[in-house]
């Protein structure tokens, strides 16, 4: 059986916070996706994994033993990624306007940051004329682009 790394993944969070509104939180996902993952990783391995008590969350037999091997698989996948060059490490040039809400802009970037804490990010606040000149990138334009439009 292949087990799904999104899913081990958010399996692994839920267990190390203890609470999937926390880790809702953390992976940026809303708490029925959460849900939906332990559930179809449930389904995947054929039995209960959590139980939610008073306290939070527990885990059952085969949880304890899932747990062990998502770890394992997850620490795999990432250093296998590693060795074969995939991974998510490197430099990402975001451009935003000088107009754009700088405080939501450093909020993303610390969330970005928390979540793939290997890569380095670096932003560029610019005019809108000049925003494509920003440099780096093969093309020599931003990886990500920035922009806000009034909602009609």
């Amino acid at each position: 059986m292949l087990y799904d790394t999104v899913l081990l993944r958010s399996f692994v969070a839920i267990c190390d916070s203890g609470s999937f509104t926390k880790t809702a939180r953390e992976v940026n996902l809303n708490q029925s996706t959460v849900s939906l993952h332990v559930k179809r990783l449930e389904d995947q391995v054929g039995s209960r994994l959590i139980v939610r008590n008073a306290r939070g969350i527990g885990l059952t037999e085969h949880g304890e033993i899932l747990l062990s091997y998502a770890r394992r698989i997850l620490a795999l996948y990432k250093e296998a990624e590693h060795r074969l060059g995939g991974d998510s490490g490197g430099l990402i040039r975001i451009g935003a306007p000088e107009y754009f809400d700088l405080h939501t802009l450093s909020s993303l970037l610390g969330q970005f940051s928390a979540r793939y804490p290997e890569s380095g990010c670096k932003s560029n606040s610019a005019s809108v004329l000049t925003l494509a000149g920003f440099g780096g990138t093969r093309s020599g334009r931003p990886d990500v682009d920035v922009s806000a439009s009034k909602a009609q």
